[in-house]
């Protein structure tokens, strides 16, 4: 059975709330760059408060064990 290991970054969105406004190019850069370590992302998901309001983007990443 395959064993795997697991990574994540976040992106803090609340500053980028006044200007709606995410900066692509350097969130596909960090994906492209996890990606020629090996990693295939799974999954990608916010983090919202109460009444919500997102606060967080968070990429997850997984490879196999070497």
């Amino acid at each position: 059975m395959t064993k795997f290991e697991y990574a994540t970054f976040a992106v803090d969105v609340t500053k980028l709330m006044i200007r709606a406004k995410l900066d692509h190019e350097a969130f596909y850069k960090k994906l492209n760059e996890y990606g020629a370590e090996g990693w295939e992302l799974v999954n990608v998901f916010s983090l919202s408060q109460v009444e919500g309001v997102t606060y967080e983007i968070t990429a997850v990443f997984k490879r196999p064990l070497k």
